[in-house]
């Protein structure tokens, strides 16, 4: 975990320092570009304005791309932790049959509610994740509260009723992990970071180019 957490934290600074460099760049350059224009006409109210809203919206861009970037950050550090993760859902999964298995032995109806209790995930997660922070403890067990463990259960009852609780535990573990990728859990990308670049481009040029005019 030490580890994982340098590795991000690195990757988060380069990560960081590149979106502040192209948006510095990019609206340096507009901002530039807005004060040559403004200054090639007679003064106006309306040119300066623009100039002021040019300025206005370079900061909004880039704090909106910064805000985007930590949130990509914070889920990197989710799927990071997600994927390092893995053995620990397979002794989940393991842990889990082996109690469904008491529960459905010699009994013919089982209630919903039965199979719901089946595990505790506070005390599920703090055993199996001992070494992940306690910041992250918190945040797995609400993700895997989410999980419908009960039907997932009743998906490979069959399995356990067979006595084949090896092969049941491999399926509540891809479903699970099925569950977590589907619903919960997707890789994270910083595609918005970089659409909104483009946004912020347009948009300044255009109020360079449409706004400030002679008059």
């Amino acid at each position: 975990m030490l580890k994982l957490s340098r590795d991000i934290g690195v990757s988060g600074v380069k990560i960081i320092f590149f979106v502040l460099f192209a948006y510095g760049v990019t609206n340096t350059v507009l901002v530039i570009f807005t004060f040559v224009r403004f200054f090639s006409f007679d003064f106006s109210w309306t040119n300066l304005y623009a100039v002021l809203l040019v300025l206005f919206m370079s900061i909004c861009f880039t704090a909106i791309a910064c805000f985007l970037t930590y949130r990509y950050m914070i889920a990197l550090v989710f799927w990071k932790v997600y994927e390092a993760t893995q053995p620990q859902r397979v002794l989940i999964s393991q842990d889990i049959i082996k109690r469904a298995t008491e529960i459905f032995s010699g009994r013919k109806d089982i209630k919903q509610e039965q199979l719901q209790n089946v595990v505790n995930w506070t005390q599920t997660v703090y055993r199996y994740y001992q070494h992940v922070p306690v910041f992250f403890q918190s945040g797995i067990t609400q993700l895997f509260s989410r999980i419908p463990i009960s039907k997932f259960i009743i998906d490979v009852k069959e399995d356990v009723m067979l006595g084949n609780p090896t092969l049941a535990a491999e399926k509540l573990y891809e479903q699970i992990s099925n569950f977590f990728e589907e619903q919960l859990i997707s890789q994270p990308s910083n595609r918005f970071t970089w659409l909104l670049l483009a946004i912020d481009a347009t948009v300044l040029y255009n109020l360079a180019t449409q706004v400030i005019v002679a008059g």
